[in-house]
């Protein structure tokens, strides 16, 4: 059993995750949405999603082989710190780039060099943090026990969108003066949360695997976990939710709200903050009554939530649609990072930990260029987004009720 301290200590690292995660939410499209306005018109957005679908299905192709591969790497650093210890910097140094190319290198270049450039480089940045953010995630099941997964994933989950805060906190401050400090901010948090779990976890290296496990083992090894498999294909309603949300909120509250950028994200900061006061309650109340309970009645508030805004664009009305489905969110996201960690087989964490970010990922990477192009197609609505997320989750409801989930 982990204490308390180090329990957050191992938590700490999920602040820098959460920041880059989150930039498809709120500074990404900022960035891209004039360029892609200059350069392809009426479907920009489609374009944008285009781009953050790239970076989603990074999410679906690495996971599952630097999980294995993790599985199978045994150093004195232990076999997921080590990868951190080499990719953390590089999604540091990927960010400066960046800055330095928005501020530097494409004056002279035109809006589609430039929007190909941006998109080389966001590219890069998702490659080398999914490399280090997948092994960084088996640490849960490699050092907690069962009854201790809700509370940690909860504060693993607070801290992620703790890192989402404050990257639309040093957006909304600094974001409209000068991006590349924010860009700055940003690599100095990222570097500071992630070398705080590098230098004082320790993982288990007294017990190795009997035999190295190869990559084509993983289709049929995920196949015989029926539960597991189950719940995945379900979570992925609630993710295709999420990844329709995420790209287009922002945009929703410049363009349809009239919001200034900075205001824009300030509002998609608020419901982030609903998002971490919820973590830890909803991680520690489901240890006790029930995760599988919790988990369904947060995918019902979450779609009751984001029903309002389909009916409305007042704005108040609106923030009592977006706080709603914070608390819902809040729920989802901590209770499916637990569940996740209670299906998986012993001795294969890092392999199928890999596997569940395919199905975090793939939705979200699916959801960003086609609601993009419905978007744009039906005369740049960002209100689409109020229909097809309350959809989506009471899918992910119905699915949920047939998986069996003991804990």
């Amino acid at each position: 059993m982990l204490s308390r301290k180090q329990k957050l200590s191992l938590a700490s690292a999920s602040i820098g995750a959460g920041l880059v995660l989150s930039l498809n939410s709120n500074v990404i499209p900022l960035l891209l949405d004039p360029l892609a306005k200059s350069a392809f018109n009426t479907f920009s957005d489609f374009f944008i999603g285009i781009v953050i679908g790239i970076t989603l299905f990074l999410g679906i192709i690495i996971p599952p082989v630097i999980g294995t591969i993790s599985d199978n790497t045994w150093t004195r650093f232990g076999r997921r710190i080590l990868y951190m210890i080499i990719f953390v910097p590089l999604t540091v140094v990927m960010l400066l780039i960046i800055s330095i190319v928005g501020s530097h290198l494409a004056i002279n270049m035109s809006a589609l060099n430039t929007f190909i450039l941006f998109a080389f480089c966001i590219t890069l940045l998702y490659m080398f943090l999914n490399m280090w953010n997948s092994t960084y995630s088996a640490l849960l099941p490699d050092l907690t026990e069962p009854a201790e997964r809700g509370e940690t994933s909860g504060y693993m989950q607070a801290f992620n969108i703790l890192g989402t805060i404050l990257a639309f906190a040093a957006a909304a401050a600094v974001w409209e003066t000068s991006h590349t400090l924010t860009f700055v901010i940003f690599a100095i948090v990222i570097t500071i949360s992630s070398f705080i779990t590098i230098l004082t976890i320790e993982e288990k290296k007294s017990v190795k695997p009997r035999e190295k496990e190869r990559l084509i083992s993983i289709v049929k090894d995920f196949v015989k976990e029926k539960d597991f498999v189950k719940f995945m294909i379900t979570s992925m309603f609630w993710w295709f939710a999420i990844g329709t949300l995420q790209p287009f909120f922002v945009l929703f509250a410049k363009n349809t709200l009239g919001l200034p950028e900075s205001s824009a994200l300030v509002f998609m900061g608020i419901f982030t903050v609903i998002l971490v006061v919820c973590a830890i309650p909803a991680g520690i109340f489901a240890d006790k009554i029930g995760k599988k309970r919790i988990l369904s009645i947060g995918v019902l508030i979450a779609a009751i939530g984001l029903s309002i805004g389909a009916f409305t664009s007042e704005i108040i009305l609106i923030y009592i649609a977006m706080g709603l489905a914070g608390l819902g969110f809040g729920v989802i996201i901590v209770l499916n990072f637990a569940l996740t960690a209670d299906l998986l087989p012993k001795g294969k964490e890092g392999k199928f930990m890999g596997l569940g970010n395919i199905f975090y990922a793939a939705p979200q990477m699916t959801a960003a260029p086609l609601v993009g192009f419905l978007i744009s197609t039906f005369n740049n609505n960002y209100q689409i987004i109020f229909y097809v997320t309350p959809i989506s989750l009471i899918i992910g409801f119905i699915l949920l009720q047939r998986v069996r989930i003991t804990s």
